[in-house]
């Protein structure tokens, strides 16, 4: 026998290894094309995760420069070497557009923290490439000893920032006397989270000539916001020209007393986002008659809000729209799903998400239940066993408090599936 043939590749042999480069080749070739839309938008939800990523990071070397988006919103304090890998995975990400920290990731631990590490990631924070886009810090309540606090001049890194989400905290900042010039010309939204010693002055040096949409989040220690010392008067004398939407959908019911002195300074308002306890005190002043805006109220008991709206003489109350309470949580909802005065009486457009259904109406935004094939209650209305429970890793032992605690939009990531029609 010829040795050649006794050690050569027999033709179907030859054929599968073909076949099988072809498999490979065909796989890597949808890697290739997947990782870009796999790594474009990342959530963080455990500090673990930051570990995966940052392992991810460094033995592929091209998986930081895709991505895009990030939101912490992971609790940090009982794994403090998270923070270090953290602020290596932020070094590494130079295409970033938009970075936001949620709630948990400021909650109470982080003072336990090693400093080091704070500080590492910080100056990782300072790093981020000047063509960031959107930087959200959203601290809602914390204690006035929390390490983590930066520069005011911080955000004036950033100029091409078309969202910005900051606290607004005198204690928050390191350099809150010295009231640096901040310029964001592309500026076009911005979030404020008003703890106990808010004070608007700050932004007397701010330059933010394309303003649009503000949001202004209350903490519960505050007596009321309109307050004559925090200069928030100024504020809109200077700022709220321009302001086509304005959300003060937590401010107390003192506030709603200097709400006018607020609107002669916002000609351009288009729409506005109220608690219900504001409307006894809209119904008995001239409230429309600043600028024909659109009127959001939040409100738990939307038949007495609608029958109390309809009544109303002023053409705004009449026709507000009034939403779901219980869909709160999506803070930008209002602007999500906007008005849509194109819509019958009777008409309604339905949002289909993971985890529950949201219809709107010319008059209404409510969030309704999904119903599953296997319902455990009269309502059709799916509720996981125990046993479910335990084999997604939802059992008591493996959940923490802290992580059950979702602060911002990310149901809304999920694009809808919408129908729209008349129901019987």
């Amino acid at each position: 026998m010829d040795s050649t043939c006794a050690y050569s590749l027999s033709t179907p042999w030859r054929h599968s290894l073909r076949t099988k480069l072809t498999l490979v080749q065909v796989c890597k070739a949808w890697r290739n094309l997947a990782l870009p839309f796999l790594y474009n938008r990342i959530i963080l939800y455990h500090a673990e995760q930051i570990l995966y990523l940052a392992r991810t990071v460094r033995d592929s070397s091209n998986v930081a420069h895709l991505i895009k988006h990030i939101h912490l919103d992971c609790f940090t304090a009982r794994l403090p070497e998270a923070l270090n890998e953290m602020a290596f995975i932020l070094l590494e990400m130079t295409r970033l557009k938009s970075i936001s920290m949620g709630f948990r990731f400021f909650m109470g631990g982080i003072t336990h923290l090693h400093r080091r590490a704070i500080r590492k990631f910080k100056t990782a924070l300072a790093g981020l490439p000047d063509s960031l886009t959107e930087l959200g810090y959203c601290l809602q309540s914390l204690d006035n000893d929390v390490p983590f606090n930066l520069p005011l001049r911080h955000f004036n890194t950033f100029p091409q920032l078309t969202s910005l989400t900051m606290p607004l905290s005198s204690s928050w900042y390191t350099d809150y006397k010295a009231r640096h010039a901040v310029r964001l010309p592309h500026l076009a939204e911005l979030e404020l989270f008003c703890r106990e010693d808010p004070d608007f002055s700050i932004f007397d040096s701010w330059d933010m000539p394309n303003l649009r949409r503000l949001w202004m989040t209350q903490n519960p220690c505050n007596m009321y916001l309109f307050h004559p010392k925090i200069g928030l008067s100024e504020f809109f004398q200077r700022h709220g020209g321009l302001l086509e939407f304005l959300d003060l959908s937590e401010a107390k019911t003192y506030d709603a007393l200097k709400f006018g002195e607020l609107l002669r300074s916002c000609t351009k308002l288009r729409h506005i986002v109220l608690p219900w306890t504001w409307v006894p005190y809209l119904l008995h002043k001239s409230f429309g008659a600043h600028a024909a805006f659109h009127l959001d109220i939040w409100s738990h008991t939307e038949s007495h809000t609608g029958d109390t709206l309809g009544a109303a003489e002023d053409r705004i109350l009449r026709d507000a729209r009034v939403l779901d309470a219980g869909l709160m949580h999506l803070r930008h909802l209002p602007l999500l799903i906007p008005p849509n005065t194109d819509l019958c009486p009777d008409e309604v457009v339905t949002y289909d998400l993971l985890a529950f259904r949201i219809v709107q109406s010319r008059r209404l935004v409510k969030g309704v239940p999904i119903a599953c094939d296997v319902p455990n209650s009269e309502d059709g209305v799916y509720e996981p066993e125990l046993s479910d429970r335990e084999s997604s890793g939802m059992s008591d032992e493996g959940s923490d408090d802290e992580d059950a605690y979702e602060d911002t939009d990310e149901e809304l990531w999920y694009i809808p599936e919408t129908t729209r029609g008349i129901p019987a």
